[in-house]
């Protein structure tokens, strides 16, 4: 199975893997998402600017030339990747 895996692209995986998907509950389909890691490392960061910085959403918003709502959905995300990964 693995050498098979070493030789499909990954959008292959995905394609195969988006098959079984429908069979799974809507909680789990979450976790079968493509992801794009570039787009989570900068979310992450963002979210970790804000706190190591002790920076206020209104003052990261500020910084960033972006909305205050923008803000807050952008660390709220960053948190939840961060503990994802922890």
């Amino acid at each position: 199975m693995k050498r098979l895996i070493d030789t499909m692209s990954a959008g292959a995986i995905a394609d195969a893997l988006q098959e079984h998907v429908s069979d799974l509950p809507s909680r789990l389909k979450v976790l079968c998402r493509p992801v794009d890691q570039a787009g989570a490392d900068r979310v992450e960061a963002f979210y970790l600017e804000h706190v190591v910085n002790h920076s206020t959403i209104v003052e990261i918003a500020q910084k960033n030339g972006i909305s205050e709502s923008h803000a807050l959905e952008l660390v709220n995300k960053g948190r939840e990747v961060r503990y994802a990964r922890l």
